[in-house]
């Protein structure tokens, strides 16, 4: 499912690098660079050079690839909007501004566990720590 998820947040942000689509997802860059191998494996996104800058690598989302995959997630579609139209126009901005506010206070949440947080269960802890 990450990788539905990691396909979902390219689309939504455009192309970008690996470490960001890890910090995007709160995944380590480890797990991320596998997940991406994956993903280029299977077709779904490819490794460019930055346009800005060719020392660096972005990732590009491969369109007719999740395209084939988009088609698997037709029904769900059908009965999400189903489900919007029921709602007025201000009931919808409620639920979308309350979404992006907590989607924010999430990832800062997540930003303070990562930094202040125990130490990863594989890494060599320090003595003294938990």
């Amino acid at each position: 499912m990450s990788d539905v998820h990691a396909l979902a947040a390219l689309l939504e942000s455009g192309p970008v690098g690996v470490s960001r689509l890890a910090e995007a997802m709160g995944m380590t860059t480890g797990a991320i660079t596998r997940l991406v191998d994956r993903l280029e494996r299977g077709g779904y996104v490819r490794r460019e050079a930055d346009a800005a800058d060719r020392r660096r690598v972005v990732l590009r989302v491969v369109p007719e690839r999740v395209a084939e995959v988009a088609r698997y997630y037709e029904p769900m579609d059908e009965r999400w909007r189903r489900e919007v139209d029921r709602f007025s126009e201000d009931e919808l901005r409620f639920l979308v501004e309350f979404l992006r506010r907590e989607r924010e206070h999430t990832q800062a949440e997540t930003a303070r566990l990562r930094d202040g947080g125990r130490a990863h269960g594989t890494r060599r802890r320090s003595q003294g720590s938990p």
